[in-house]
């Protein structure tokens, strides 16, 4: 099994570098982007696009993970967040949905904000 591992391994590995050599000239556009978009409009494999974005700056935008959102839009969002006047991530999350944002705590920490835990219980603080 080891063996078969190796084998398959060293015939994957060329094509995966060559599959990385071509996710880190991707450009973004707009305001916000999908990891999975990005990778479906690029024929690429979504690991592949992740471990681009997470080895190279993104110039005009944060990346959580999962999305791409542009640093003014951003902004905006978190400005919104803030005018909420609640500290709660659950509602931060909400209003982000609403703006088609599929969020998650990873996009208020990529957006600046500090999650604090109380039990079960989100509150965000801003850096």
């Amino acid at each position: 099994a080891f063996r078969v591992r190796r084998i398959l391994n060293e015939i994957e590995q060329p094509m995966r570098n060559e599959l990385l050599k071509r996710a880190m000239t991707v450009t973004v556009e707009g305001d916000y982007r999908t990891l999975h978009e990005m990778a479906s409009d690029n024929d690429l494999p979504e690991d592949v696009l992740k471990e681009a974005f997470m080895h190279r700056k993104l110039h005009g935008y944060i990346f959580d993970g999962t999305n791409l959102i542009s640093e003014t839009f951003a902004r905006k969002l978190k400005e919104e967040i803030v005018s909420l006047g609640e500290a709660d991530a659950n509602a931060a999350i909400e209003l982000l949905n609403k703006r088609g944002i599929d969020a998650s705590i990873s996009t208020l920490i990529a957006l600046g904000f500090e999650i604090e835990w109380i039990g079960l219980e989100a509150k965000l603080k801003t850096k």
